[in-house]
Parts: structure tokens; C-alpha cells; sequence
């Protein structure tokens, strides 16, 4: 552990003009920033720099932060959302607790959801965030989601082989997790999903 978080000091303080694509790299460094006390030596080190490394370490979230408006801002391009409806979904999926690195890809899924469904890709994003930020879904949970047309325990059902009421009951008991649900939308977003390209499709109308 203390030698991967000397790496990360090693990282944080060679990274300049560029964000790396790396996800492991950016965990690393968010890694730092949360332990950066747990060892004297290197917390007294950061405690004399903190300035300085602050002020790289709010710089490189700065242009994560600039590389993922730019990415929603071609994707609003091409669909019927506007670059300021994505963008504020990004927000909302963050306070969530979706990590950054996923920020763009799950805003992209939700708006192939909404192009397909006709719904407004808030509600979607409120909705799917909720379960993100419990880290399970509930019937509750699921509720916002099938009002609005959403089918996703056809394909939960398929991934776990629950069907009818033992899918009920496992949502019931929590045993539907977050990571269940945020596979299902990859699955029903992807070449041969139910939503395949929506916000696409729905700019094509």
C-alpha cells in the first residue's frame, strides 16, 4: 500500500497538459487525495506542498471536467438534447455517485432510454440515480421507471434467472444490486438492446 501510494504521488506531481483516458490512473489520484494523511512522512511532504498540489490536483479535475462537456457536447449534436440537458444530467449522475470516468457513457445510455420512450431524460436520470445512490433496487425504486415505460426486469430477469415473483421477492430483500441494474442498461443500450442508438434514432424523426 505505501508503495502504491508513492506511485500516486509520482503521478499526480508528472501529470501536466494532457488528462490520461487511463480510468485506474484517475482512481489513483482520487486514491491520493483521500489518504493523503494516513502516513506522517508523506502527509508532513503534502502538508509543506499542499498549495501546490492542490492547485495540479483542481487542474486536472478541470479538464476531466472540460473532456466530458466537450464529449456531451458533440453527442447533443447529433440528438434531439441539448448540450445544457446533458451536461445537467452529467451533474445530477455525479451527485449520484456515478463515478466521473462513467459520467458521459451512462449520460449516453439514459438519453438512448429517453429518445426511445418518449420521456424526459431527467426524469430518467432521477430516476436510475436513485437506485445508483442506494446501491439497490426496490419496488420502489423500480416504480419511476415502468411509469415511464421502462422495462428493464425482462433483462434483469435474463441475467439472473429470477422470473415473476422470485424477482419480486429478491428486489423485496435487496438482492437486486445497483451493479445489477447498471448492466442491464449497458445490455439494453448496446447494438442489439431494446434502446440501441434511441437519441440517435429520435433526432432521425
Amino acid at each position: 500500500l505505501y508503495t502504491h501510494f508513492i506511485i500516486s504521488l509520482f503521478l499526480l506531481l508528472m501529470i501536466d497538459k494532457s488528462i490520461s483516458d487511463d480510468p485506474t490512473l484517475m482512481r489513483k489520484i482520487l486514491w491520493l487525495k483521500a489518504t493523503r494523511n494516513s502516513y506522517t512522512a508523506i502527509g508532513k511532504y503534502l502538508i509543506y506542498h499542499r498549495t501546490t498540489i492542490k492547485r495540479m490536483y483542481d487542474n486536472i479535475l478541470d479538464k476531466l471536467t472540460n473532456k466530458i462537456i466537450k464529449e456531451l457536447q458533440q453527442f447533443g449534436a447529433v440528438t434531439p438534447f441539448t448540450s445544457s440537458d446533458l451536461i445537467e444530467s452529467g451533474k445530477r449522475l455525479k451527485a449520484f455517485g456515478v463515478e466521473t470516468e462513467e459520467i458521459v457513457a451512462v449520460t449516453k445510455r439514459l438519453a438512448d432510454v429517453a429518445g426511445t420512450v418518449g420521456q424526459p431524460l431527467g426524469e430518467i436520470v432521477a430516476a436510475y440515480g436513485k437506485i445508483q445512490a442506494r446501491g439497490k433496487l426496490t419496488l420502489e425504486t423500480l416504480e419511476p421507471l415502468q411509469i415511464r415505460g421502462i422495462n428493464i426486469t425482462d433483462e434483469l430477469s435474463k441475467m439472473t434467472g429470477l422470473y415473476g415473483d422470485e424477482l419480486t421477492k429478491a428486489m423485496s430483500k435487496g438482492k437486486i444490486g445497483a451493479g445489477l441494474v447498471e448492466q442491464a442498461f449497458k445490455n439494453l443500450t448496446s447494438e442489439s438492446g431494446l434502446y440501441f442508438e434511441g437519441a440517435i434514432k429520435q433526432s432521425e424523426t
